[in-house]
């Protein structure tokens, strides 16, 4: 349901709030969908630190992440982006129509890739994107669901929520391997 646009942003669901107490006020998030020619990497990801352009962190994730990079593609074009797994975005700075991403990079540089495989500097890979796109189940959206968090240190909170373990029950758990738990449980009986 697509509730209003601007600037080419649709926002597909309202504004929401939650109480934060370790900030002492209202966080407000937003859900937009957001262009993908609008969606920056972020040149100052943890993963690689500080970088000077979009060409440099696709070039670095290829160097460094580029087996995952193409298998994250190949997924995507299979089975289109997973609705668990969000991207978080905040305004670029340097701009009024574009969003940093905070989380969701690896899956920023893959559907940028499928998008416009002559982004890849790598003219093998190049090849293998635009192979993988040729043949995909799913179209490459356009636009892309994403939550705007309101400040650098709360989305810095959400990250470390996400990966940096369990944290006494506060961040995500990672399940053990499938071959060491126990069956997922379905219908009813849950």
């Amino acid at each position: 349901m697509i509730l209003s646009s601007n600037k080419g942003i649709l926002r597909t669901k309202p504004t929401f709030e939650t109480q934060d107490k370790s900030w002492g006020h209202h966080m407000a998030y937003e859900r937009l969908l957001i262009p993908l020619v609008h969606l920056r990497p972020n040149k100052e990801n943890d993963r690689h630190g500080p970088l000077l352009s979009e060409p440099n962190c696709i070039l670095w994730m290829l160097e460094n992440l580029g087996k995952e990079i193409v298998n994250l593609a190949k997924d995507i074009a299979e089975r289109g982006l997973s609705p668990i797994d969000g991207v978080l975005v905040l305004p670029n700075p340097d701009s009024t129509t574009e969003y940093v991403v905070w989380e969701g990079n690896r899956r920023i540089t893959a559907l940028k890739l499928l998008d416009d495989p002559n982004r890849c500097p790598d003219p093998s890979l190049r090849r293998k994107f635009a192979d993988i796109a040729s043949k995909a189940n799913t179209p490459v959206p356009s636009d892309i669901e994403c939550t705007i968090t309101p400040s650098v240190e709360q989305a810095d909170r959400l990250i470390e929520l996400r990966h940096q373990g369990p944290q006494d029950g506060i961040g995500t758990l990672i399940l053990l391997p499938l071959k060491l738990r126990p069956p997922l449980r379905h219908g009813p009986e849950w």
